[in-house]
């Protein structure tokens, strides 16, 4: 995650896996872990949810914001990358992307000038898919256990 000082003030997008696969108990991880973020570094976290395709970013600034995330859309297939590239289109261009998914997804091939860091869900002991390393590196992928 970027680092805070002085007056910068960090922007991190969270990619957010709404995919068929992706079951309520994996949600309820996924919107913990975006509480997480928000704690540990009080500012805003924009949500882009995504299956196949990226929706509309949801804005979190406090915990009572997270009434946003209860009815996030999706349901299809997979493809986090549309998630990492609508993050990266934002204005402003955030500092760094989470994506949080169970890992059923095609990876990018490549990095990206800005962090991209992946929070694999591995739930209930289920195996989890992990992206390729080269060219994402072991401290770019943290496996999220229940």
């Amino acid at each position: 995650m970027p680092s805070l000082r002085g007056d910068v003030s960090a922007r991190i997008a969270c990619v957010v896996d709404t995919s068929g696969s992706i079951k309520d108990n994996e949600l309820s991880q996924i919107i913990g872990e975006i509480l997480g973020v928000l704690k540990a570094y009080q500012i805003p976290v924009t949500v882009i949810p995504c299956d196949a395709r990226a929706y509309a970013p949801i804005q979190i600034a406090i915990p009572s914001d997270f009434f946003k995330l209860q009815k996030l859309p999706g349901g299809g297939g997979t493809d986090m990358i549309v998630g990492i590239e609508a993050a990266l289109n934002l204005v402003p261009k955030p500092d760094c992307v989470l994506v949080l998914t169970d890992g059923f997804t095609p990876f990018p091939r490549k990095l990206y000038d800005v962090p991209v860091i992946f929070g694999i869900l591995k739930l209930n002991g289920r195996r989890v898919k992990m992206p390729p390393n080269p060219p994402w590196r072991k401290d770019l992928v943290v496996e999220i256990t229940s």
